[in-house]
């Protein structure tokens, strides 16, 4: 079952600066979808909704972000496990169970925990904010297991600002993440100062720095500036994995390893760059 669907919108090219969002409902620190019946992580028995609202409409395919099963990806909205989640983002398309717990597009400041040695923003709908040196910026919130994280970014530079106390420039999910001490698990993309050359990795990083290479992609690509690059984490168990996929990866980056579950915070992070995040969105 679906949300009622309105005749859809001619599809555009958009920017990051178009895109439409909707912030979601806070429910104990854990963020739900608040219409079609996905109040909770439960399996959505029926979903039809007479008035899918189009003022939030992220993909811009006609169909409001709080009824969208994929309120990030235009086109197929088909739901063959009926559990909410489309199957164009259902990491188990026919299992149900999944359940979207976080849709973030940054129309406004979202509920979760800021970090930031530099200001977030909040305007034509990205997160934004410029870091230089050895900056760093979060968003978390608590982490909580088997989970799919889903972010579109655009790097607009990537600073050269003073020999830096950490060479890396990078933007990533973070797991397990502990705010005080910037410890945890990091996926995403790396580029060491004073190189164009970056890599996909996964690392674990303590006290700000890479002490851990878990997995790295062996190709060298740059940060390409003022593009759309598309970062997934996943978590199954111990089992956690990666895919980057941008203008200069050709095929997308696939990178896996086997860490334990620490709990701790779960979010998107971004050091030495001046980055836009166009949204965020957690599949449980």
């Amino acid at each position: 079952m679906v949300c009622a669907q309105r005749a859809r919108a001619p599809q555009l090219a958009r920017s990051p600066g178009e895109r439409l969002s909707r912030t979601l409902v806070a429910l104990g620190g854990i963020y739900a979808l608040g219409a079609c019946g996905r109040l909770d992580f439960d399996a959505v028995s029926d979903r039809s909704f007479p008035n899918c609202p189009a003022d939030h409409d992220e993909d811009g395919d006609g169909l409001g972000d709080p009824c969208d099963p994929c309120p990030h990806i235009a086109g197929d909205d088909s739901d063959r496990d009926h559990d909410g989640v489309g199957d164009a983002c259902d990491p188990a398309p026919d299992t149900p169970g999944n359940a979207i717990v976080s849709f973030l597009a940054f129309d406004a400041p979202p509920a979760w925990n800021e970090t930031t040695s530099a200001p977030w923003t909040y305007a034509n709908d990205v997160a934004h904010v410029a870091l230089v040196g050895d900056q760093v910026a979060a968003l978390t919130i608590a982490s909580f297991g088997d989970v799919v994280v889903q972010t579109r970014v655009v790097v607009s530079a990537v600073s050269g600002d003073m020999p830096p106390q950490n060479p890396a420039r990078n933007f990533a999910v973070i797991d397990n993440y502990d705010v005080v001490t910037d410890s945890g698990l990091f996926a995403g993309m790396v580029q060491q100062w004073g190189t164009p050359l970056a890599q996909p990795s996964i690392l674990r990083i303590t006290d700000g720095v890479g002490t851990s290479v878990l997995d790295i992609a062996d190709a060298d690509p740059t940060i390409a500036l003022d593009v759309p690059y598309e970062l997934t984490y996943r978590r199954m168990g111990a089992h956690i994995s990666e895919t980057l996929d941008g203008p200069d990866t050709g095929a997308p980056f696939a990178l896996a390893t086997d860490q334990s579950d620490t709990g701790g915070q779960l979010g998107i992070r971004a050091r030495g760059v001046t980055i836009d995040f166009a949204y965020v969105i957690v599949i449980r």
